[in-house]
């Protein structure tokens, strides 16, 4: 699989909204989906932007969505940690009941975890009850109370794990702002804009760079890196006009998709809609709701159709198809409009 990093100054803003309007640290396949085409739009023209959206209908080019990673590094070693959302089936110690109902609180906090985690985690699927039956927290090393990481990846590092727990790389804050009247230019109503920010942080002598990144499976043509270095540099999610959502650089991983067998459980790392026949395949989820407006760059908003998405780390009997589905407004005629519900989901055995 290809994997994509951007990477960005430290304490760096961003406003990425869900269909409420709260701030989220997740950029979505569907939304990362409409930017790249976008991007492809004013690089290549409409033609090769309606060609690219084809390789998506086709399911030739999947993307997941865009997650927190984290480089590790001191005087000799650097590690780099791509983490994943937690899968949203129940994690329990069934031989431990009393030491899992004092523990049901530190776990359900943790939101991410590291792709050589999950490989191991997986080896505790219990098919029939639907759930991964482990003592979690005895085998995961925790980073602030969200993340969690095999301990191995981090056992050249000399770090005080106390420390280690104490450290938060992403807070939300919500920042003043004035309306000035043209007018008269005075300032008439004070208005909060809210932001995600992401922190670097330092302990013991060892440094933890957050960045974020994507995978995309499928054929990795120039025009469509040309396309995400474009996005970049445009940035991503709402605000911009005052700064937010920037990175400063990007790395490109090439590797081999993964060959996960055919009815192998799965863990969806975007947003998908399932077609009709897919339904039975579902074991465990979270919806989300995938809304919001048409800008195209000129000034105007519309509504666009809302669908209900399983959310990242929804668990699935083998692979889903999934769908893209034309969300054009009525009365708009300028290009149709789609939602991307295909995706990449790896096998439990998979690791990146």
């Amino acid at each position: 699989m290809n994997i994509v990093r951007f990477f960005m100054e430290d304490k760096r803003r961003f406003h990425i909204g869900d269909s409420s309007g709260d701030i989220k640290d997740i950029f979505s396949s569907g939304q990362l989906f409409s930017a790249v085409i976008n991007s492809a739009r004013l690089l290549y023209g409409k033609s090769a932007a309606e060609a690219m959206i084809v390789r998506f209908l086709s399911g030739d080019v999947l993307f997941s969505s865009m997650f927190l990673g984290l480089r590790v590094t001191d005087e000799k070693n650097e590690k780099t940690i791509h983490l994943l959302p937690k899968p949203t089936a129940p994690i329990i110690d069934t031989g431990a009941i009393k030491k899992e109902i004092i523990n049901r609180k530190k776990k359900k906090k943790i939101k991410l975890l590291s792709g050589q985690l999950l490989q191991k985690l997986g080896n505790y699927w219990k098919e029939d009850a639907g759930q991964f039956e482990c003592d979690l927290l005895e085998s995961t090393l925790l980073i602030g109370n969200s993340i969690g990481v095999d301990p191995a990846e981090l056992s050249g590092f000399n770090i005080d794990q106390e420390r280690l727990e104490s450290l938060q790389f992403l807070k939300t804050d919500s920042k003043p702002h004035n309306v000035i009247s043209r007018r008269t230019g005075a300032s008439d109503n004070i208005f909060y804009i809210d932001s995600l920010i992401l922190e670097k942080k330092e302990t013991d002598n060892v440094c933890f760079e957050p960045f974020m990144y994507f995978i995309v499976e499928g054929d990795f043509t120039k025009e469509l890196k040309a396309s995400i270095r474009l996005m970049a540099d445009e940035g991503i999610g709402g605000k911009r006009s005052i700064g937010m959502g920037y990175f400063d650089s990007i790395e490109f991983e090439e590797g081999a998709d993964s060959k996960t067998e055919r009815d192998a459980y799965c863990l969806s790392l975007s947003t998908l809609l399932p077609e009709k026949g897919e339904l039975d395949q579902l074991i465990s989820y979270e919806l989300e709701k995938a809304s919001g407006f048409v800008h195209s760059g000129r000034g105007l908003s519309i509504r666009k159709k809302g669908y209900r998405l399983l959310s990242e780390g929804a668990i699935t009997k083998g692979k889903l198809k999934g769908q893209v589905v034309d969300v054009t407004p009525e009365h708009f005629n300028q290009h149709p409009v789609y939602l991307n519900g295909k995706g990449v989901q790896i096998g439990f055995g998979d690791i990146i």
